[in-house]
Protein backbone atom coordinates (compact mmCIF):
# COMPACT_ATOMS: atom_id res chain seq x y z
CA UNK A 1 0.00 0.00 0.00
CA UNK A 2 1.33 3.44 -0.87
CA UNK A 3 0.14 6.99 -0.51
CA UNK A 4 0.77 10.28 1.21
CA UNK A 5 1.44 8.58 4.54
CA UNK A 6 3.43 5.58 3.42
CA UNK A 7 5.89 4.70 6.17
CA UNK A 8 4.44 7.30 8.54
CA UNK A 9 3.13 6.54 12.01
CA UNK A 10 0.31 8.46 13.65
CA UNK A 11 -1.35 8.42 17.03
CA UNK A 12 -5.02 9.38 16.94
CA UNK A 13 -7.04 9.78 20.12
CA UNK A 14 -10.74 9.03 20.07
CA UNK A 15 -10.41 7.12 16.82
CA UNK A 16 -13.19 4.55 17.14
CA UNK A 17 -16.07 6.80 16.11
CA UNK A 18 -16.99 9.99 14.31
CA UNK A 19 -14.35 12.31 12.91
CA UNK A 20 -11.59 10.30 14.56
CA UNK A 21 -12.74 7.08 12.91
CA UNK A 22 -12.96 8.73 9.50
CA UNK A 23 -9.45 10.09 9.99
CA UNK A 24 -8.02 6.73 10.99
CA UNK A 25 -9.70 5.03 8.04
CA UNK A 26 -8.33 7.45 5.48
CA UNK A 27 -4.89 7.51 7.08
CA UNK A 28 -4.68 3.73 6.77
CA UNK A 29 -5.95 3.83 3.18
CA UNK A 30 -3.14 6.24 2.37
CA UNK A 31 -0.48 3.90 3.68
CA UNK A 32 0.02 5.01 7.28
CA UNK A 33 0.57 3.00 10.46
CA UNK A 34 -2.12 4.04 12.96
CA UNK A 35 -2.27 3.85 16.73
CA UNK A 36 -5.72 4.54 18.14
CA UNK A 37 -5.93 5.47 21.81
CA UNK A 38 -9.51 5.10 22.97
CA UNK A 39 -11.77 4.80 25.99
CA UNK A 40 -13.97 2.49 23.91
CA UNK A 41 -13.46 -1.10 25.03
CA UNK A 42 -11.43 -3.25 22.59
CA UNK A 43 -14.22 -5.83 22.34
CA UNK A 44 -16.85 -3.22 21.50
CA UNK A 45 -18.56 -3.19 18.11
CA UNK A 46 -16.72 0.04 17.19
CA UNK A 47 -13.28 -1.30 18.02
CA UNK A 48 -13.90 -4.64 16.35
CA UNK A 49 -15.14 -3.06 13.14
CA UNK A 50 -12.09 -0.80 13.02
CA UNK A 51 -9.81 -3.81 13.47
CA UNK A 52 -11.64 -5.58 10.64
CA UNK A 53 -11.28 -2.56 8.39
CA UNK A 54 -7.53 -2.49 9.02
CA UNK A 55 -7.34 -6.20 8.21
CA UNK A 56 -9.27 -5.72 4.98
CA UNK A 57 -6.90 -2.93 3.96
CA UNK A 58 -3.81 -4.87 4.95
CA UNK A 59 -2.93 -1.92 7.19
CA UNK A 60 -1.02 -1.71 10.45
CA UNK A 61 -3.29 -0.76 13.37
CA UNK A 62 -2.54 -0.72 17.08
CA UNK A 63 -5.60 -0.22 19.28
CA UNK A 64 -4.91 0.86 22.86
CA UNK A 65 -7.63 1.09 25.47
CA UNK A 66 -6.52 3.97 27.72
CA UNK A 67 -7.63 7.08 29.58
CA UNK A 68 -6.05 10.08 27.84
CA UNK A 69 -6.78 12.31 30.83
CA UNK A 70 -4.54 10.19 33.06
CA UNK A 71 -0.81 10.98 33.02
CA UNK A 72 0.44 7.46 33.66
CA UNK A 73 -2.01 5.95 31.21
CA UNK A 74 -0.88 8.32 28.46
CA UNK A 75 2.81 7.63 29.07
CA UNK A 76 2.26 3.87 28.84
CA UNK A 77 0.15 4.17 25.68
CA UNK A 78 2.67 6.36 23.85
CA UNK A 79 5.53 4.07 24.90
CA UNK A 80 3.62 1.08 23.53
CA UNK A 81 2.91 2.87 20.25
CA UNK A 82 6.52 3.92 19.76
CA UNK A 83 7.82 0.47 20.62
CA UNK A 84 5.73 -0.89 17.74
CA UNK A 85 6.03 1.85 15.12
CA UNK A 86 9.02 3.93 16.17
CA UNK A 87 9.02 7.69 16.81
CA UNK A 88 5.66 9.35 16.25
CA UNK A 89 5.43 11.28 12.98
CA UNK A 90 1.90 12.59 13.49
CA UNK A 91 -0.24 13.22 16.55
CA UNK A 92 -3.94 13.95 16.12
CA UNK A 93 -5.55 15.08 19.36
CA UNK A 94 -9.11 14.31 18.37
CA UNK A 95 -10.80 13.18 21.57
CA UNK A 96 -13.44 15.60 22.84
CA UNK A 97 -16.62 15.91 24.83
CA UNK A 98 -19.65 18.17 24.80
CA UNK A 99 -23.17 18.33 26.22
CA UNK A 100 -26.08 20.63 25.50
CA UNK A 101 -25.94 24.26 26.59
CA UNK A 102 -26.75 25.03 30.23
CA UNK A 103 -26.84 28.42 32.01
CA UNK A 104 -23.68 29.18 33.96
CA UNK A 105 -25.43 29.22 37.33
CA UNK A 106 -26.50 25.62 36.72
CA UNK A 107 -22.96 24.41 36.01
CA UNK A 108 -21.12 22.34 38.57
CA UNK A 109 -17.39 22.51 39.18
CA UNK A 110 -17.24 18.80 38.44
CA UNK A 111 -18.68 19.25 34.94
CA UNK A 112 -16.41 22.23 34.28
CA UNK A 113 -13.30 20.28 35.27
CA UNK A 114 -14.40 17.18 33.38
CA UNK A 115 -14.77 19.18 30.16
CA UNK A 116 -11.28 20.63 30.53
CA UNK A 117 -9.76 17.24 31.36
CA UNK A 118 -11.20 15.61 28.25
CA UNK A 119 -10.76 18.49 25.82
CA UNK A 120 -7.60 20.24 27.04
CA UNK A 121 -5.68 18.14 29.54
CA UNK A 122 -5.72 15.16 27.17
CA UNK A 123 -4.17 17.33 24.45
CA UNK A 124 -1.49 18.57 26.85
CA UNK A 125 -0.62 15.08 28.11
CA UNK A 126 -0.53 13.46 24.68
CA UNK A 127 1.54 16.24 23.17
CA UNK A 128 4.03 16.30 26.00
CA UNK A 129 4.50 12.55 25.69
CA UNK A 130 5.31 12.51 21.95
CA UNK A 131 7.55 15.59 21.87
CA UNK A 132 10.82 13.89 22.94
CA UNK A 133 10.80 11.52 19.96
CA UNK A 134 9.17 13.94 17.53
CA UNK A 135 11.79 16.62 18.14
CA UNK A 136 14.47 14.30 16.75
CA UNK A 137 13.11 14.36 13.21
CA UNK A 138 10.17 16.77 13.12
CA UNK A 139 6.52 15.98 12.71
CA UNK A 140 2.98 17.28 12.69
CA UNK A 141 0.45 17.80 15.45
CA UNK A 142 -3.21 18.49 14.70
CA UNK A 143 -5.49 19.54 17.55
CA UNK A 144 -9.28 19.53 17.44
CA UNK A 145 -10.94 22.76 18.37
CA UNK A 146 -14.52 23.56 17.34
CA UNK A 147 -16.70 26.27 15.92
CA UNK A 148 -17.40 26.82 19.63
CA UNK A 149 -13.74 27.63 20.15
CA UNK A 150 -13.66 30.43 17.59
CA UNK A 151 -17.26 31.67 17.43
CA UNK A 152 -20.56 31.22 19.24
CA UNK A 153 -22.42 27.93 19.05
CA UNK A 154 -25.97 27.99 20.36
CA UNK A 155 -25.84 24.25 21.04
CA UNK A 156 -22.56 23.93 22.99
CA UNK A 157 -22.21 24.55 26.70
CA UNK A 158 -20.03 27.28 28.16
CA UNK A 159 -17.18 25.12 29.43
CA UNK A 160 -16.91 23.50 25.98
CA UNK A 161 -16.53 26.97 24.43
CA UNK A 162 -13.82 27.81 26.95
CA UNK A 163 -12.03 24.48 26.48
CA UNK A 164 -12.03 24.62 22.70
CA UNK A 165 -10.83 28.24 22.77
CA UNK A 166 -7.98 27.04 24.99
CA UNK A 167 -7.04 24.54 22.28
CA UNK A 168 -6.61 27.41 19.81
CA UNK A 169 -4.28 29.26 22.19
CA UNK A 170 -2.36 26.07 22.98
CA UNK A 171 -1.93 25.39 19.27
CA UNK A 172 -0.58 28.84 18.46
CA UNK A 173 1.92 28.93 21.30
CA UNK A 174 3.10 25.35 20.73
CA UNK A 175 3.68 26.07 17.04
CA UNK A 176 5.80 29.06 18.04
CA UNK A 177 7.87 27.03 20.50
CA UNK A 178 8.34 23.80 18.53
CA UNK A 179 8.93 25.16 15.03
CA UNK A 180 12.70 25.12 15.60
CA UNK A 181 12.47 21.32 15.84
CA UNK A 182 10.64 21.02 12.53
CA UNK A 183 7.33 20.36 14.27
CA UNK A 184 4.24 21.89 12.74
CA UNK A 185 1.21 22.44 15.01
CA UNK A 186 -2.24 23.32 13.69
CA UNK A 187 -5.88 22.98 14.67
CA UNK A 188 -9.20 22.30 13.00
CA UNK A 189 -12.44 23.92 14.16
CA UNK A 190 -15.32 21.90 12.69
CA UNK A 191 -18.82 23.23 12.28
CA UNK A 192 -21.87 20.97 12.47
CA UNK A 193 -20.71 17.46 11.58
CA UNK A 194 -23.02 14.46 11.52
CA UNK A 195 -21.13 12.10 13.79
CA UNK A 196 -22.90 9.32 15.66
CA UNK A 197 -23.32 11.66 18.62
CA UNK A 198 -24.49 14.74 16.70
CA UNK A 199 -26.70 13.23 13.99
CA UNK A 200 -29.61 12.35 16.33
CA UNK A 201 -29.92 16.02 17.28
CA UNK A 202 -30.80 16.80 13.66
CA UNK A 203 -32.78 13.76 12.56
CA UNK A 204 -35.31 14.52 15.28
CA UNK A 205 -35.95 18.09 14.14
CA UNK A 206 -39.07 19.12 12.28
CA UNK A 207 -38.48 19.96 8.61
CA UNK A 208 -39.09 23.63 9.35
CA UNK A 209 -36.52 23.80 12.14
CA UNK A 210 -33.99 21.79 10.13
CA UNK A 211 -34.40 24.09 7.14
CA UNK A 212 -33.94 27.14 9.37
CA UNK A 213 -30.75 25.75 10.84
CA UNK A 214 -29.32 24.82 7.46
CA UNK A 215 -30.10 28.30 6.16
CA UNK A 216 -27.42 29.60 8.54
CA UNK A 217 -24.78 27.63 6.65
CA UNK A 218 -23.91 29.04 3.20
CA UNK A 219 -23.30 25.52 1.84
CA UNK A 220 -26.77 24.62 3.10
CA UNK A 221 -25.89 21.35 4.83
CA UNK A 222 -23.93 19.85 7.71
CA UNK A 223 -20.59 18.15 7.16
CA UNK A 224 -19.89 14.44 7.07
CA UNK A 225 -17.02 13.07 9.21
CA UNK A 226 -14.90 12.21 6.17
CA UNK A 227 -14.91 15.88 5.15
CA UNK A 228 -13.29 16.85 8.45
CA UNK A 229 -10.84 13.96 8.10
CA UNK A 230 -9.71 15.47 4.80
CA UNK A 231 -8.87 18.78 6.49
CA UNK A 232 -7.10 17.09 9.40
CA UNK A 233 -4.98 14.93 7.13
CA UNK A 234 -4.09 17.83 4.88
CA UNK A 235 -2.57 19.55 7.91
CA UNK A 236 -0.86 16.31 8.96
CA UNK A 237 0.64 15.70 5.53
CA UNK A 238 3.62 17.09 3.67
CA UNK A 239 1.10 18.96 1.48
CA UNK A 240 1.00 21.42 4.38
CA UNK A 241 4.78 21.47 4.91
CA UNK A 242 4.88 25.25 5.39
CA UNK A 243 1.64 25.57 7.36
CA UNK A 244 1.93 25.97 11.12
CA UNK A 245 0.15 27.84 13.88
CA UNK A 246 -3.23 28.14 12.19
CA UNK A 247 -6.76 27.06 12.99
CA UNK A 248 -8.82 26.07 9.96
CA UNK A 249 -12.49 26.91 10.39
CA UNK A 250 -14.19 24.09 8.47
CA UNK A 251 -17.83 25.10 8.87
CA UNK A 252 -19.36 25.39 5.42
CA UNK A 253 -18.96 29.15 5.47
CA UNK A 254 -21.09 29.75 8.53
CA UNK A 255 -18.38 31.82 10.15
CA UNK A 256 -15.71 33.41 8.01
CA UNK A 257 -12.36 34.78 9.20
Amino acid sequence: MSGRFSGKSAIITGGAKGIGRATVSRFMREGGHATVIEAENPDSEWAQSLAQEAKNLGAELLYIHADVTNEDSVKKAVTKAEEKFGPTDILINNVGFSINATPLDEHSLEKWEHSFRVNVTSTFLMTRSVLPSMRKKGGAIVNMSSIAGTQISENAHLEYHAAKAAIVGFTHKLAFEEGKYGIRVNAVAPGTTLTERVAPRYTGLTPEVYTRKMALIPLGRPAQPHEMASVILFLASDDASYVSGITINANGGRYMT
